[in-house]
């Protein structure tokens, strides 16, 4: 029972995690960061200059805006694509595959805020959307599941001792109303037939 339990969460857990599939989108030229205002992913708002953008150490949640090494990046959870945009318009933005693998290699390190952006909003774990999440998730299932079995068994122990002292109890009636109807005498062992021992009794 222990081990389908195990596998049933284990299944659970890798359905959460693998959610959609993560894009992460950069500002192509070193520096863009600085000169990004507007940020649109599937022509969709995500983010304007009017907080300024983290700094993170590895790739920011869907629809959040960082800043790394002179890049801003962006993710979406959802196919297609995202635009940086400054002043003047479109800047050149290229996602996170083949060559440019490298630039959005992020190294794990502390990740720093900048005034009005929550710090803890950044990942460090590429791939994975909200992985505490997940973990947390699969944590809470697996005590619900492991506290009914817990339930059901301690439910069963009752149960099967109700059932015990039940059956001595009915035992214990039956012997006690054969005794009195007569039905039995009281003999020591080895005397059959009423003899009498040697000790006169």
């Amino acid at each position: 029972m222990y081990k389908l339990n195990t596998f049933l969460l284990s299944a659970l857990c890798a359905m959460i995690s693998r959610g959609g599939s993560m894009q992460l989108f950069f500002c192509q030229i070193a520096g863009c960061a600085a000169n990004v205002t507007t940020v649109f992913c599937n022509d969709q708002f995500v983010w304007n200059n009017t907080t300024p953008a983290a700094y993170c150490s590895g790739p920011p949640p869907p629809g959040t805006v960082c800043q790394h090494e002179g890049r801003a990046f962006v993710s979406t959870s959802t196919n297609g694509s995202c635009e940086f945009e400054n002043t003047e318009g479109y800047i050149e933005t290229t996602s996170c595959s083949g060559s440019n693998i490298s630039i959005c290699s992020f190294t794990v390190a502390t990740i720093h805020s900048t005034r009005g952006w929550n710090s803890s909003s950044m990942l460090a774990t590429p791939g994975r959307e909200h992985p505490g999440c997940i973990i947390g998730v699969c944590l809470l299932l697996l005590v619900v599941v492991g506290g009914g079995l817990v339930i059901i068994c301690k439910k069963r122990q009752a149960e099967q001792a109700e059932q015990q002292n039940t059956s001595d109890s009915r035992k214990e009636v039956l012997l006690t109303e054969v005794q009195i109807s007569g039905g039995t005498s009281e003999r020591r062992p080895g005397l059959e037939n009423g003899s009498r021992s040697d000790d006169g009794a």
